[in-house]
């Protein structure tokens, strides 16, 4: 059970509130809760594990750790926890955007918004866009790994700007081939024509989603208002 696209383009809208609000209460956690039971619900239920740790560790550290008396060592745990803990919600809304949306579902939802259609394009070739930088990393890497460089993780760290070269510059080109071949396929579809097309996939608003939206109604009532749990 998936949300529809324009309710988890909300649900990223309401997680740059938090961030805006810098909510570090328990609406923070009841709101890491709820993306991780929707992740649960898409069937990502090894995504949400990795998710919530990765979320407790950082309080964990804040709330505990960051009292070393090193001073060092607590100013990196404490710029670690707080912005991490800061940007963690909306990091993790959007992953829940697009690990779980399909191109089509996101343009036949998007264009009941009446979305202008360079901005769709942008959105569109971006959803493709991003899976590709994994998959070039590590068809380079795995092309070092034959040639018999960087075989271990010390050289590496041995010659790092060398490593860096022989890993940036053919990713750049890869890429930059790459989303230009996203951008004509996308124009090809007709996207770009400003007319009426017609959509194989019509996306519709569900009970799942109408219980989101006045769920986080209520969260943000409850924020305004100062009402504390």
């Amino acid at each position: 059970m998936i949300l529809d696209i324009r309710t988890k383009v909300i649900l990223l809208l309401f997680a740059n509130y938090l961030l805006f609000k810098r909510v570090f209460n328990i609406y923070e956690w009841i709101t890491i809760i709820f993306i991780s039971v929707l992740f649960v619900l898409a069937k990502r239920l090894k995504k949400a594990c990795v998710y919530f740790m990765i979320f407790v560790v950082l309080f964990l550290i804040e709330h505990h750790l960051i009292k070393i008396h090193y001073a060092n060592f607590s100013a990196f745990f404490s710029m670690l926890s707080i912005g991490g803990r800061l940007l963690f919600t909306c990091f993790y809304s959007g992953s829940y955007l697009f690990t779980t949306t399909k191109t089509g579902e996101m343009l036949s939802g998007l264009r009941k918004w009446k979305i202008p259609i360079s901005l769709l394009l942008v959105i569109v070739v971006m959803q493709r866009f991003i899976p590709l930088v994994k998959q070039n990393y590590v068809q380079i890497k795995n092309s070092l790994l034959l040639k018999g460089e960087f075989l271990k993780f010390y050289n590496i760290i041995l010659h790092p700007i060398t490593y860096y070269e022989k890993i940036t510059i053919p990713l750049l080109l890869s890429l930059a081939r790459a989303g230009n071949e996203l951008v004509i396929a996308t124009t090809t579809k007709g996207i770009t024509l400003g007319k009426q097309t017609t959509n194989y996939l019509d996306v519709k608003m569900k009970l799942l989603d109408y219980a989101t939206l006045i769920f986080l109604a209520v969260l943000v009532v409850m924020i305004e208002s100062g009402f504390k749990l």
